[in-house]
């Protein structure tokens, strides 16, 4: 399972920022992570198996200037991620979280050739196909829990959105592996565990191929999809 928590910042100075958009950071960041696992987590527990990655930032560990709310709430993240992490692990659960943004900023700091990583073709392409692999990601759950919220089933909807999400969340992992290069097969960040985390989400609750299968007849009983 994958909790895909909504990035909703605010920009500016630290002591210029209303305390309503700090709580309401705060709620949707902290808040909605909380609440997807106190709902998920009691299932697990009785199947004495599964996982669970929250998407936090790196701005959690590195404060970045003028997103101090945005940097609390993901910090916040992070620190709930590993109490829960030290609570399931007794039940075979793996609870983690996701820094997608930490290859990003190691492209910004480390130079090569005379300029930014990140401003060399290969390495910016890499960082673009992230991007969009989590913004498609985040689309198709908010799409899924719609048709959810709809009173409909969703299978064939959570069959795609299984599939999407667990193939892309792994191409974001291995990308960021190679874009750290030898750093980002060190324990100095958290790719590492997470490159051998993630691999697994493509088995768990049915291979993607048993849900291509199922999304494939279910086509062909509606007409098609060309």
């Amino acid at each position: 399972m994958l909790v895909d928590n909504a990035g909703i910042a605010w920009t500016g100075p630290a002591l210029d920022m209303p305390l309503d958009v700090l709580q309401t950071m705060l709620r949707v960041n902290v808040e909605g992570v909380f609440i997807v696992s106190r709902a998920v987590l009691p299932h697990m527990i009785t199947q004495r198996s599964g996982s669970v990655v929250n998407l936090a930032s790196w701005a959690g560990k590195t404060g970045n200037a003028h997103f101090a709310g945005s940097s609390a709430s993901k910090l916040a993240v992070i620190a709930l991620t590993r109490y829960l992490a030290r609570e399931m692990a007794p039940y075979g659960i793996r609870v983690s979280a996701i820094c997608p943004d930490i290859a990003a900023d190691y492209a910004r700091r480390r130079t090569a050739f005379g300029k930014p990583l990140g401003e060399h073709e290969g390495v910016g392409f890499m960082l673009a196909d992230n991007a969009m692999d989590i913004h498609q990601s985040r689309l198709v759950i908010w799409h899924t829990a719609w048709v959810l919220d709809q009173g409909e089933r969703g299978t064939h909807e959570s069959s795609m959105a299984k599939v999407i999400c667990s193939e892309a969340i792994w191409r974001v992992v291995d990308r960021s592996m190679q874009i750290l290069g030898g750093l980002g097969i060190t324990d100095d960040t958290i790719v590492a565990r997470l490159f051998r985390d993630i691999r697994p989400f493509r088995i768990y609750d049915g291979p993607s191929e048993v849900h291509r299968w199922s999304i494939a007849r279910r086509v062909l009983r509606a007409g098609g999809t060309s």
